[in-house]
């Protein structure tokens, strides 16, 4: 399973849960999920178990937790984190729609070349009220609607996930169905 440490994202939006008396059934959550979003038959979208760590030296010294990663090849920089985990005889079920902001080589190359321009027109967009920033996502229609889809389809995958493990375990607990962020999916 492949570590990734989680240091730059920024959380865009979240969703979450315990249920009560349901510990051990993490695994169970994370295959109904894949499965769930695998039949949606989705184009550009992928998943994968993997560690997360908010630092790399917090990871060396153990803290770790198991996350399914579920991307959008279409939305560089965007991800789901999808975790499970016991809680006591809890089981925490959530998510995080993060985006990463880093420009990576060539972008830092560009703005290093280009600060002269940038800084200013930045300063203008932030004063005029019009930009977010050089670091915000910059998201055109079919980019948003891309994003939403995408984080639905996830959410929607989790929650029938949640409610299938609930039937087998005969539980009758309402689900809080809207997520907390900018796109408030429910």
């Amino acid at each position: 399973m492949a570590t990734r440490v989680l240091r730059r994202e920024k959380v865009l939006d979240s969703w979450g849960m315990l249920l009560g008396e349901a510990q051990g059934y993490a695994q169970q959550v994370f295959d109904g999920i894949v499965a769930r979003v695998q039949a949606t038959q989705t184009p550009n979208v992928r998943s994968e178990m993997i560690e997360a760590t908010p630092a790399i030296i917090k990871g060396m010294f153990g803290k770790k937790r198991p996350f399914l990663l579920v991307s959008n090849t279409l939305l560089k920089g965007f991800r789901m984190y999808v975790g499970a985990r016991d809680y006591g005889n809890q089981l925490s079920v959530s998510w995080y729609l993060t985006w990463d902001p880093s420009l990576g080589f060539w972008g830092w190359v560009a703005l290093l070349l280009l600060w002269p321009i940038i800084i200013p027109w930045w300063i203008i967009q932030r004063m005029t009220g019009r930009g977010g920033g050089p670091l915000d996502p910059d998201l055109d229609l079919f980019d948003e609607q891309e994003l939403r889809d995408y984080a639905t389809t996830v959410h929607h995958a989790v929650l029938e996930s949640l409610a299938a493990l609930m039937e087998t375990l005969g539980k009758k607990v309402e689900i809080e169905r809207r997520s907390r962020g900018f796109l408030g999916i429910s």
